[in-house]
């Protein structure tokens, strides 16, 4: 903290949940598993990532600049370099251990070019990638420092990060366009020392392990914050045609009558569409109707593009949440489908050759965030495109297209745009009510849009 000036220190302790899976990567064991600490021996995600988390939301979404809070090395007028010292100190935030449920989720790597799994032997074709579930709640502090002539202006920028949390708006670690990372707070408490007084500097000095009665919950006190990240918001509602297997690497039973694969589950034993496995299907699509087109780059520009360095590379603006599937009970207590497995060159049954299938049906909501970049108006225009096939039952979800699975009875398609909201009803006819002509808007720059 050397050279810079502050005569008030605010600390901020935020007990937080997790509203999805999330994955912060390790660096010691392999790439799919979970950051686990050294010492306390449970996930934790670190305070760099938390800080980059918060910096990244001032950057984009807020009105004063982000090296006001979080520093930044810069030229003076002689091209020396000088550093803005950082004004705010980030701590770990470490699990509670009894919180935590773990996932694991299977990923296949797809090979673009082919449209087919990756025969990439070093990547590898199928990984499976490890989570922390839904539910888990962790622990983290920061600290601000401040001079008294500019605390209200900083602290109430603090507060609009938090007001940010708070509404769902902030993704931590990896797979974010697949909905994972949603973290919200669930209590933020507060406490201020200033240093010019020698009790609040004695309860500085002590303060490592403070009475609760020290501080003050201020979460009822956070600002409303609304989204200005997303553009768009698009609401799928409907339900299975018949059954749905996105297929889970284990099974919840074991030993006779037990299915031999089952669709997968999340921490709270739900039966769910992963966003991965929707942004996979819809991306499949939305390829085909981008060449077409001849509008192919809008790919890169809705699912991101992996470069070597950071100045190659660059974020998507799709994000896909999981989907849960009809009601839990009522999954658990679906017969199971039995079925053969056919050697395709002797047309014969293989021995022992019976699996069975345990599938999942009911209501879906599925929901697709647009972020305000990338040609947002024109990525719109074609993601309906491509849910419209969902509708029309050309594009499936899951396994077992062949058989019949993975089909949807969409009945209406919502899309929202902060107050503006547009429709698409499927009854007997397909109707649209699109009074802001968000619709007509978004087919439009489609139709216009060029790299």
């Amino acid at each position: 903290m050397a050279g810079l000036k502050y005569d008030k220190i605010v600390k901020y302790v935020i007990r937080a949940k997790c509203e999805g899976p999330l994955h912060i990567g390790s660096s010691i064991g392999g790439k799919e598993d979970v950051l686990i600490h050294p010492v306390d021996k449970s996930p934790f995600i670190q305070a760099s990532s938390i800080a980059g988390v918060f910096r990244s939301y001032v950057e984009e979404c807020m009105d004063i600049k982000a090296e006001v809070l979080f520093g930044a090395d810069h030229l003076d007028n002689d091209k020396s370099t000088t550093e803005q010292q950082s004004r705010i100190r980030f701590m770990d935030g470490i699990f509670d251990l009894s919180s935590v449920k773990m996932e694991l989720r299977p990923h296949v790597k797809i090979d673009r070019k082919t449209g087919s799994v990756s025969a990439d032997k070093f990547s590898g074709q199928k990984f499976n990638m490890e989570y922390v579930g839904e539910g888990a709640e962790f622990t983290t502090a920061f600290y601000l420092y401040v001079d008294t002539k500019e605390t209200q202006f900083l602290e109430d920028a603090v507060k609009e990060m938090l007001g940010a949390m708070k509404a769902g708006l902030l993704q931590f670690g990896a797979k974010k366009s697949s909905g994972a990372g949603k973290i919200i707070p669930v209590s933020v408490k507060e406490r201020s020392f200033l240093m010019s007084k020698e009790q609040d500097r004695k309860e500085w000095f002590e303060e490592e392990s403070p009475s609760d009665t020290a501080y003050e919950e201020v979460i009822h006190k956070l600002p409303e914050v609304t989204d200005r990240k997303n553009k768009y918001t698009v609401v799928i509602k409907g339900k299975t045609e018949g059954a749905i297997l996105v297929k889970g690497l284990s099974v919840s039973e074991f030993g006779e009558g037990a299915p031999n694969s089952e669709n997968i589950r999340n921490a709270k034993s739900e039966y769910i569409v992963p966003g991965s496995s929707f942004r996979g299907s819809i991306r499949s699509q939305m390829e085909k109707i981008s060449t077409y087109l001849g509008k192919g780059f809008l790919i890169d520009d809705s699912f991101g593009k992996a470069g070597e360095n950071d100045e190659e590379g660059y974020a998507g603006n799709l994000i896909f949440e999981d989907t849960i599937i009809g009601n839990r009970k009522e999954n658990d207590a679906v017969d199971l489908r039995y079925r053969i497995h056919i050697d395709k060159f002797t047309g014969g049954v293989f021995q022992q050759g019976l699996f069975a299938e345990k599938n999942a049906f009911g209501d879906m909501e599925l929901e697709i965030h647009i972020a305000d970049r990338n040609h947002p108006d024109a990525t719109l225009g074609l993601l309906l495109f491509a849910v419209r096939d969902l509708a029309c039952k050309v594009v499936t979800l899951g396994s077992g297209f062949a058989t019949g699975k993975g089909f949807m009875d969409i009945s209406e398609i919502v899309v929202s745009s902060h107050d503006k909201k547009a429709k698409i009803t499927y009854q007997e006819n397909v109707q649209i009510e699109d009074d802001a002509n968000m619709i007509q808007n978004a087919m439009a720059a489609l139709k216009e849009v060029s790299q």
